[in-house]
């Protein structure tokens, strides 16, 4: 039986329509949890057992803490939050210090908390389920993963927040049977100094990445700041990519 891998948000922002990046596979697992978390039914949100981080940034990680606060009286186990060392560290310092937001990981009791923080090691898959999810570097402003994630039969790619990295075309080309990538492009060309600050793909600088791509894939773009959608897409589509170019949706479910 396929595996669904949802998009409960993937924007680069917020505003109406707009849900920053939270990816679901199955019912239980996430990747981020950016505001599309937090438009879930009650019931869905109960079942969120693991989330794995991509980096620190507010728009990946705002739904953990209303998580933690709504559901956690009503589970048995902790959830699970995994990311880099970095990752997990700025939370905790930033986030769940009893100032900005309650101390989860030891609140009701430090044996029986809503939530447990996970360091995981770059390109050390983890086995979760029937899943091996793999993080691996990429190039952002602050220590970020991109994930592998497969299944039995098929992957999926997503790079995090990223600007050109060769260890995500690494990572890409050493993959078989992908059922998708999921790539960041967040600013049109004529944004390129501040995507090359802020450390995003362009579609000229995706453009020139992914010739180093060796098979045809389908490739999903994510991550756009709002209002960019169409200047985006006819950007790439004038640059002639060589693969199926798509911008990712809300909604959407990839099987694999």
């Amino acid at each position: 039986m396929k595996n669904n891998f949802k998009i409960l948000g993937c924007s680069g922002s917020v505003g109406k329509g707009g849900y920053t990046t939270c990816f679901q596979i199955n019912d239980d697992i996430l990747i981020d949890a950016g505001s599309g978390l937090l438009d879930q039914d009650f019931d869905e949100l109960k079942k969120i057992n693991k989330i794995f981080l991509t980096h620190s940034h507010l728009d990946h990680i705002l739904g953990i803490p209303l998580l933690a606060d709504l559901v956690g009286n009503y589970r048995d186990q902790p959830i699970e939050v995994f990311g880099s060392n970095d990752t997990i560290i700025n939370i905790k310092k930033n986030i769940f210090n009893g100032v900005i937001w309650p101390d989860f990981s030891v609140i009701p009791t430090e044996s029986k908390p809503y939530l447990k923080f996970s360091s995981i090691n770059t390109e050390i898959p983890k086995a979760v389920d029937q899943f091996k999810i793999t993080p691996f570097y990429v190039n952002h402003t602050v220590r970020c993963f991109g994930y592998k994630i497969e299944s039995q039969d098929q992957a999926i790619i997503f790079s995090g927040d990223t600007g050109p990295s060769e260890n995500l075309i690494r990572m890409i080309n050493e993959t078989k049977n992908l059922a998708a990538v999921i790539i960041d492009v967040s600013f049109q060309d004529k944004r390129q100094n501040i995507a090359d600050l802020s450390r995003h793909f362009t579609p000229q600088s995706l453009a020139k990445a992914v010739k180093a791509i060796n098979d045809k894939q389908a490739i999903f773009i994510t991550h756009q700041k709002p209002g960019c959608e169409e200047n985006i897409l006819k950007e790439i589509k004038d640059h002639k990519i060589k693969h199926d170019i798509k911008i990712l949706e809300r909604d959407l479910v990839i099987n694999f």
